[in-house]
């Protein structure tokens, strides 16, 4: 249950954090 919860806050934090943003966020961003 752990290693899940921690996969999922992974997750979320790389969507959130703007480390690796992919081409189609920066595509909505910009529009």
């Amino acid at each position: 249950m752990q290693e899940e919860r921690q996969v999922q806050t992974c997750e979320q934090e790389d969507e959130r954090l703007p480390k690796n943003p992919p081409p189609l966020h920066r595509w909505t961003r910009r529009v």
